[in-house]
């Protein structure tokens, strides 16, 4: 795998994962492989790895959509309560 820093400065490690698309793989607290497009730029998978981990929010609709870090943040505060 090769690495690459994208624009943001994070480090990430790309290989090809099929003819038309790359595998990423990035550590952000635990171990993460997305697939993307070989057309997107760099920037481009910056910005949907950045959405991805922290949500963004929709453009139609406004409301926020959780990202991994949301989602695991609602999953230890629901699982505190577990005999409910």
């Amino acid at each position: 795998m090769k690495e690459v820093t994208l624009p943001s400065g994070r480090v990430v490690k790309v290989k090809e994962y099929d003819p038309d698309h790359i595998l990423i793989e990035f550590e952000e607290k635990v171990m993460h492989r997305l697939v993307f497009p070989k057309t997107m730029t760099p920037e481009e998978v910056d910005k949907e790895i950045n959405n991805y981990l922290y949500g963004y929010d929709d453009p139609e609709t406004g409301e926020h959509v959780d990202g991994y870090f949301d989602r695991i943040k609602k999953k230890r505060e629901g699982s505190k309560e577990w005999w409910r």
